[in-house]
């Protein structure tokens, strides 16, 4: 178990707490990585195709600054997503990848945010910030940290922005701003639940690891020991026997001695043909030959 873990006591029993040491966070932090970069691809894909779909309703809705729209959708937010897609197969980008999603999660909201004060009588943009916070929070495996700040920095600056280019939609900004508010509230309760079960999860796994291999040891260790009594009582056994015999000596000792030589001169392909490992064997005909009275 790590090193790093006190004990505490939830729930009548004695568990680890969740805090780690420098080293043990930065291996948590790459099992994480290691088992959701998958996931994080996909929704990478998945967010170009909902992105740009909507471009779609974008000509829809016939809305005034399409070219705006269409240029932020496919000539700012697109590329941006491609990139770090791309960057995510490198070996440095689990280095940075917090940091990278969460600048991606922020420009995307920005973009929803400039297309909201374009056209803040329509409705489905609004919507569309939802979505955008949604898809940080619960898909791209961001910290909650750090998507918290970055939804309040959005949030902020979708309130400056109305407050000068807007004045007459302000208070409209407002009511909007609280639902984002208390959703990303929500979120962050959310993610941060996620983050405790996660955790929670690796140390049980961890656990569960050191178990087994600590299991694993003491199986080997107690075969060894068995392995070298069978030896000793066989050689006892063979050696009460060859007692009798006053002529031959150290018999038992030669003869497993040329069983071992002849042994190991056979051709490895015939050990293979018989799936027979050569080290195993040697060791059985050593063995197996001191009985051959």
């Amino acid at each position: 178990m790590y090193n790093g873990l006190s004990n505490g006591k939830v729930g009548g029993e004695y568990m680890p707490t969740l805090k780690f040491q420098n080293e043990e966070e930065r291996e948590y932090n790459r099992y994480l990585f290691d088992k959701g970069i998958i996931f994080v691809r996909w929704m990478l894909l998945v967010s170009i195709i909902f992105y740009l779909s909507f471009g779609i309703l974008d000509v829809l809705l016939n809305v005034e600054y399409l070219n705006y729209f269409l240029f932020i959708r496919f000539l700012i937010i697109l590329p941006f997503i491609l990139v770090v897609l791309l960057a995510s197969y490198h070996k440095l980008f689990f280095d940075f990848h917090q940091y990278i999603l969460s600048i991606l999660y922020v420009f995307a909201s920005i973009g929803i945010v400039v297309m909201l004060i374009l056209e803040p009588n329509q409705d489905t943009y609004t919507g569309g910030l939802f979505l955008v916070f949604g898809f940080g929070f619960f898909l791209l495996r961001i910290k909650w940290q750090f998507v918290a700040i970055g939804s309040f920095i959005v949030i902020m600056l979708y309130l400056i922005l109305s407050f000068i280019y807007i004045p007459n939609e302000f208070q409209d900004t407002v009511i909007h701003s609280l639902f984002y508010v208390v959703f990303v509230f929500i979120s962050i309760f959310g993610s941060f639940s996620q983050a405790v079960d996660q955790r929670k999860s690796y140390l049980h796994e961890m656990s569960l690891k050191d178990d087994k291999v600590s299991l694993e040891r003491k199986i080997y260790e107690n075969l060894i020991d068995l392995d070298n009594s069978n030896r000793i009582t066989v050689y006892a056994i063979a050696s009460l026997a060859e007692s009798r015999d006053d002529f031959t000596g150290e018999h038992i000792n030669r003869v497993g001695s040329l069983a071992l030589k002849l042994a190991a001169q056979i051709d490895s392909s015939v050990y293979k043909k018989n799936s027979i490992e050569k080290k195993d064997f040697l060791q059985y005909i050593e063995l197996s030959s001191t009985l051959h009275d």
